[in-house]
């Protein structure tokens, strides 16, 4: 498990227990769903289904993801996650969590440990935030 799911995975094991049936993969898309339509953006329709991985062989290799370069920010993405099987639409999801949430530099090698907007959460307090109103969908 990668470092910074850990925390995120604190929070949904208790769903996961109650409903051992549903996988993590889904839980976690529904978590970033919901987190979207909570900011005031849109309504995200699930489709479950997602299976997890049992080994790991099956995840792509540790570390940050390369670098974008010059190239079309689309189509960069599409690269990523379509070798992880994400479609458009779960690119966009993810994307929005990790806009909603924050950079840590102990889990990304990215960003500061805190800033004045994050100091004090909600959630786990700390980390970089993209924005000034990193809770507001835009």
């Amino acid at each position: 498990m990668v470092c910074g799911l850990i925390n995120a995975l604190k929070l949904i094991q208790p769903i996961k227990d109650k409903y051992p049936g549903i996988t993590y993969a889904d839980l976690f898309q529904l978590a970033s769903a919901m987190a979207i339509e909570e900011a005031g953006g849109p309504k995200i329709p699930m489709k479950y289904g997602r299976v997890d991985v049992t080994v790991a062989e099956q995840c792509p290799p540790e570390g940050r993801l390369p670098d974008a370069g010059p190239r079309d920010l689309a189509e960069h993405l599409r690269e990523v996650f379509y070798r992880m099987g994400l479609d458009d639409k779960e690119i966009v999801a993810l994307s929005g969590a990790h806009t909603l949430g924050r950079a840590r530099p102990d889990r990304s090698g990215w960003g500061k440990p805190e800033t004045k907007y994050t100091k004090d959460g909600p959630g786990e307090p700390g980390g970089q935030s993209w924005t000034v109103e990193w809770l507001k969908w835009l």
